[in-house]
Order: structure tokens, then C-alpha cells, then sequence
């Protein structure tokens, strides 16, 4: 009887011990495959020369990177554009282009945002940009197109409107770029003259001609996307002509 005992509880202990042994191995291999990846964007950025931009870039999982070191380079030149380490922006290694005009944005580093900030934008810095992470497995390329000219783009075929009628002529920018603070004119291209005046925000009408006071307007929703519509209400005959 003592035998048969024995011999039962060895058994059920190499299957407790099996059963411990297959639990360790799957924990090791869920927390092997929950590695620290670099993620940025999926298709290229674009801006215009002169303007600021933002290279997003984040970790998954989702980890406090205040504390880690975050390198940005140059992928075709190998170079560095910008490197943090534990609260502090290290410039010793930075390429010359960049001083004075890249920040690493603190307020997101707690959620494992490693966002950088280019301001002034020069041709020079179109290309692609590598986002490197200490303990992390891989990196993150974020590839910034940079266009040397701001275009201004109208339709391409004339307007049609009857006289009474109000119409929206439509203008925007290529690239698209915020226009909110920008300049903006419109002029009767015969004349040479002020239809609509608008810079940062406000409508300025001390040039407008006085056949369009009061009947102008500079469409705001679509500023930020770019886009320079401007209405003109009550249409005239004299209204006619190239804007």
C-alpha cells in the first residue's frame, strides 16, 4: 500500500512540474514578443520652404520615454540632426544645419510621443529621417518633402454667374499650407486694383475699390487648408472681367 502511494504522488508531481515548465515558457514568450517598437508615419510629409514642421514618431507599447535616449539622423548622410538623453538635448554630435532649428517636443515624451520640430525649413532638408530609440528593436524612417515654391492655383476654366447672383471664386495653395496668417490680395487683374485685402486674421479695406465695398468676403473656413476663396455678392455687369 505504501509503494502504490509513493508511486502515485511522484507522478502527479512531474505533472505539476511539467505543467509550471509549459506556464514559464508561454509567460517568456508573450513578454519575448512584446518588444519596443519605433513607429512613425505611413506615407511622406510635405511642406514649403520657410515654414516650421512636425516629424511625428511614437513607441508601441506605449512607454515613458523622458527618461531614454532618442536619436533623430539624417538616413542618407548618417549624420545627426537631433539627440536627447534623459531630459537634456545633447548637441556635441548635431550637424551644423540644424542648430537653432530642431526641438524635441516635451509634452507628449511621458505618452512615448518622440516628435521633432523643424523650424525655417530649407530645401536642403527634404529627404528622409531616421527615428532611433534606445532598448528599442528597430527604428522609424519618416520621409519630409520639401517644395522650394508656394504656389497659388486657380480653376482651370472661367466662371459663369448672372448679374444679382452672388459667386464664390475659388483660389488655394500647392502645397496646402495653413493661410491664416498669410497675406492675402485679391485684385482686378484689368485695373491693377484692391477687390479683397486680408492679412493675419483681419479683412483690410482701406485699398478695396469702392465697387466692391460691402460685398466682399475672404471665406475662413477653408483658411487653414489652405484654401483663398473669396465671394463677392450682388454681381454687377461690371463685375465682369479677370480676377
Amino acid at each position: 500500500m505504501g509503494l502504490t502511494s509513493d508511486c502515485g504522488r511522484s507522478n502527479h508531481t512531474g505533472h505539476a512540474k511539467g505543467l509550471l515548465t509549459s506556464l514559464v515558457t508561454f509567460l517568456l514568450l508573450r513578454l519575448g514578443s512584446a518588444q519596443l517598437r519605433v513607429v512613425g508615419p505611413d506615407h511622406p510629409l510635405t511642406a514649403t520652404v520657410g515654414q516650421d514642421v512636425v516629424l511625428p514618431c511614437h513607441l508601441s507599447p506605449r512607454k515613458d520615454a523622458r527618461t531614454l535616449e532618442v536619436r533623430w539622423i539624417r538616413d542618407d548622410l548618417s549624420e545627426t540632426v537631433h539627440q536627447y538623453r534623459n531630459g537634456e538635448d545633447l548637441y556635441g554630435e548635431q550637424m551644423e544645419a540644424y542648430v537653432g532649428r530642431t526641438e524635441l517636443a516635451r509634452d507628449g515624451l511621458s505618452a512615448g510621443h518622440l516628435d521633432l520640430r523643424i523650424t525655417g525649413l530649407r530645401p536642403s532638408d527634404d529627404g528622409q529621417y531616421v527615428c532611433t530609440v534606445e532598448d528599442a528593436y528597430n527604428e522609424a524612417i519618416v520621409e519630409l518633402e520639401v517644395s522650394a515654391q508656394l504656389r497659388v492655383v486657380g480653376p482651370g476654366q472661367p466662371l459663369t454667374a448672372a448679374v444679382g447672383q452672388d459667386v464664390v471664386l475659388p483660389c488655394h495653395l500647392s502645397p496646402q499650407r495653413d493661410a491664416r496668417t498669410l497675406e492675402v490680395r485679391w485684385i482686378r487683374h484689368s485695373l491693377s486694383e484692391t477687390v479683397h485685402h486680408y492679412r493675419n486674421g483681419e479683412d483690410l479695406y482701406g485699398e478695396q475699390m469702392e465697387a466692391y465695398a460691402g460685398r466682399t468676403e475672404l471665406a475662413r473656413d477653408g483658411l487653414s487648408a489652405g484654401n483663398l476663396d473669396l465671394r463677392i455678392t450682388g454681381l454687377r455687369p461690371s463685375d465682369d472681367g479677370l480676377y
